[in-house]
């Protein structure tokens, strides 16, 4: 492997994780646990030729609540752009620990990652905790951000939210969950989010509950409850159409 003249490779850092559970870990010993740290800086990759290619990157790092990173970065991309899908993804990714991590994409182009760090690369920078993390290449974000400010109106009817705790297979991710429900198309659906997932009493061997949070709204007026039961009942019909999902009481 070439490296670039002039330059050391152990300055030419892959990743901007590694320097911020360092950080992490310095604020530990000093008494400071649970610090949330973010930076902005260059990572470096190597060309098939040899040469060190520059990459700008977003590196956050926060507490052991994957949740709270994951509404960190998604609060982050509907800043830059509001109208924008974004999805997570379960994916692997070195340094994350298994199961714990998904790919961020951004309008269908994936933008980075986001996950729990594994508890074997947490204790080798001798953290007490495996913390959350998130790494998100810079050019897209910059390339597609609205520096114009979006002004939307304010809605004129107030929304209605449903929390359903589906019984799930081990092996359904909650991606699957998420497609089940917007390819069901409630009607009225203004937004869906993940609450929690939890596995233990009451819950068969095998399975695992997925809870998530349905939120309906009509432009027109203030909904029923019998419009936003209708609707839940179409979700709850295709989770358990397509996924053997059973709804937890």
């Amino acid at each position: 492997m070439k490296v670039a003249a002039g330059t050391k490779s152990s300055e030419l850092r892959p990743s901007l994780i590694p320097a911020l559970l360092s950080a992490r870990q310095t604020n530990e010993a000093m008494g400071t646990p649970n610090v949330k740290l973010y930076e902005i800086g260059s990572a470096f990759w190597f060309s098939p030729s040899g040469a060190a290619v520059e990459r700008r990157r977003l590196g956050l790092v926060g507490s052991d609540d994957v949740r709270e990173v994951r509404g960190v970065v998604e609060r982050l991309l509907r800043r830059l752009d509001a109208d924008r899908p974004i999805r997570i993804v379960p994916d692997a990714r070195l340094g994350f620990a298994a199961g714990a991590c998904g790919r961020v994409e951004w309008g269908g182009e994936a933008v980075g990652y986001l996950g729990r760090i594994d508890r074997t690369v947490a204790a080798g920078f001798g953290l007490r905790e495996a913390p959350a993390a998130a790494e998100l290449e810079l050019p897209p974000l910059l390339a597609g951000a609205k520096l114009v400010p979006q002004l939307h109106p304010l809605p004129e009817f107030p929304s209605a939210e449903r929390d359903l705790s589906f019984i799930l297979a081990e092996s359904v991710r909650y991606e699957a969950l998420e497609s089940t429900v917007r390819e069901a198309k409630p009607e009225h659906l203004e937004d869906l989010r993940y609450v929690t997932t939890y596995r233990g009493k009451q819950i068969d061997k095998g399975h695992k509950s997925i809870t998530i949070t349905l939120v309906f709204r009509s432009p027109a007026g203030t909904l029923t409850g019998e419009q936003v039961e209708a609707s839940v009942r179409r979700v709850v019909d295709a989770a358990q159409r397509k996924l053997g999902a059973t709804l937890r009481t």
